[in-house]
């Protein structure tokens, strides 16, 4: 299954790679305006905490839209076990680590931990059924079921979303909405 994982990541990797920065800079500024407005619908605010996460450069920027006094975030960190955890922080306050294997804003372990309403999950690939492959590395498929039954989006260009089976092991985490630069998909109620 690892191969077939390793196959859909690259064939992504390579159309995600045929984007200029200024469509991947469009796109991110549309599904950060559909996020925004799925987070209206739903009735998201300052109340809710949300576990987002530093976009990569080839992921997209959910936040663009965002304004950080309307909602209460957190970002990944690991702790001192090696366990990927939520830490309440802005986005401004992100430093520069290589902990999870690559070139990543993290916020310090020594904010509070917290536990989000919502988390925003980046991934590979994601198919219309919430299955995702993420990066190998199986951070976000660990620490999900910790944190229950919270709302999971998954977050990624409309390029990632395929109408076909994904090869999933049972470990790995599906999501209940996907938000693309050109939809919102809510896959369960």
């Amino acid at each position: 299954m690892r191969n077939d994982k390793q196959g859909f990541r690259e064939s992504i990797r390579k159309l995600l790679n045929n984007l200029s920065s200024e469509q991947k800079d469009f796109k991110s500024k549309c599904l950060s305006q559909l996020l925004k407005a799925y987070f209206q619908k739903k009735e998201v605010d300052s109340h809710f905490i949300i576990g987002g996460f530093a976009p990569l450069d080839d992921e997209p920027n959910w936040k663009i839209e965002l304004s950080k006094k309307d909602f209460d975030l957190s970002f990944p960190a690991l702790d001192e076990n090696g366990q990927m955890n939520f830490y309440r922080s802005e986005f401004d306050q992100l430093e520069s680590s290589k902990e999870f294997g690559a070139k990543v804003l993290i916020p310090s372990n020594k904010n509070d931990k917290v536990s989000p309403d919502l988390v925003l999950v980046p991934g590979v690939v994601f198919n219309y059924q919430g299955k995702r492959i993420g990066r190998g590395k199986g951070f976000y498929d660990r620490c999900l079921p910790r944190l229950g039954s919270n709302l999971k989006i998954g977050i990624c260009f409309d390029e990632q979303l395929i109408d076909k089976n994904i090869p999933v092991e049972e470990h790995d985490q599906s999501v209940d909405v996907i938000v693309t630069d050109l939809r919102v998909l809510e896959l369960s109620a």
